[in-house]
């Protein structure tokens, strides 16, 4: 499917991320530079480009709406939409607008469902996007014509499983190409990326999977790691919600929303997120989590709660040297008395490394 995004230069993050994803499904997208003021040739490529495409995107933003360029994309794809079926116009809004804003640009579009001036997130604009694309009878019987065997799903596995990450992206990367309506397939893509350090391209295979399965909870906590690694730390935080908005029991989103929390500095909110994650954890999985508790703790001034953090640590992991060596250095301040200044300014290179 040939699709082309018209955009500003003030969406261009947005707008070649999204171009990315597409591209990992197996579309052929178009965009330019995003610049307002393009050259003769580069509008002779435009619309030669617009002219071959089956979907028109159009990011609906306030710079969008004021930009000449993208009014002219919008009046030529129009112009063949007319004559032809192609090419299917979707716009998207990405902002807050107001109608009487909207109208006198796009007032060609009334016949068309616009989401109702509500910003779309990225998933949702992906989402609205896919679904939108006309799929054929042939396409469909096609898709399920290439499901792969079961065992081609556990081979991925068991090479994940075997540390083996390189080989197992090669194989589901196939096998993403033989069937993509298979969401388990591209969730273990992702996981190959995330253990190979490509957290961008893991997140763009994370958002296909979500789009496929919505309810994806592993997908959601996994690209807020991602996100989080990427030290994007408002996209991270949104995916844990997700995650946990669905499962509020899910412990490991817990853990990570803290150690989230934990990174920026909001220590409060930590403590918050890791002793949820306690309440939902099995006793003999806590360990870390007490640990990366004593060390919040630790932070906010409350030793002798610490001290009991990493007890609970030591008592549920014997074997824990870190978790004893912290508690051994809180024991002997809290038995000699008030900290000096030293002791204060070193509070942080005592505490250690929190644990994921």
């Amino acid at each position: 499917m040939h699709i082309y995004i018209s955009y500003t230069i003030h969406d261009s993050a947005f707008s070649h991320r999204l171009a990315d994803t597409l591209r990992s499904t197996g579309h052929r997208v178009w965009l330019h530079d995003g610049t307002d003021t393009p050259s003769n040739q580069q509008l002779t490529s435009i619309q030669q480009a617009i002219a071959a495409c089956s979907v028109f995107v159009l990011l609906v933003t306030t710079s969008a709406l004021t930009s000449q360029q993208v009014y002219r994309e919008l009046q030529f794809a129009l112009s063949l939409s007319r004559r032809d079926p192609r090419p299917q116009v979707i716009p998207v809004t990405l902002e807050h607008l107001q109608a009487a804003h909207v109208w006198p640009v796009l007032h060609h579009l009334k016949r068309i469902e616009l989401a109702p001036w509500l910003p779309y997130t990225y998933e949702d604009t992906l989402r609205h996007i896919l679904y939108s694309l006309p799929t054929t009878e042939a396409q469909q019987v096609a898709a399920s014509a290439t499901a792969p065997p079961p065992q081609v799903l556990e081979q991925g596995k068991t090479l994940l499983s075997q540390h083996r990450y390189a080989e197992a992206l090669t194989l589901l990367e196939h096998l993403t190409q033989l069937a993509p309506y298979i969401p388990l397939a591209w969730y273990l893509q992702g996981v190959a990326c995330d253990y190979l350090g490509e957290y961008e391209r893991a997140i763009q295979v994370y958002d296909w999977a979500l789009y496929l399965d919505p309810e994806m909870i592993n997908a959601w906590v996994r690209k807020g790691n991602s996100h989080q690694r990427l030290a994007q730390h408002e996209e991270a935080l949104a995916a844990y919600e997700q995650a946990i908005g669905m499962t509020p029991l899910l412990a490991h989103a817990w853990m990570r929303k803290g150690f989230l929390f934990e990174q920026l500095e909001r220590f409060h909110e930590a403590l918050d997120a890791y002793q949820q994650a306690l309440l939902l954890t099995p006793t003999t999985a806590a360990a870390n989590i007490w640990y990366n508790a004593g060390l919040v703790l630790h932070k906010l001034s409350r030793d002798d709660e610490a001290i009991n953090a990493f007890e609970h640590a030591l008592q549920l992991d014997p074997h824990d040297r870190e978790a004893r060596a912290r508690l051994s250095v809180l024991r002997e301040r809290h038995q000699r008395g008030p900290q000096s200044s030293g002791e204060k300014r070193s509070r942080h290179a005592v505490a250690g490394q929190r644990r994921r």
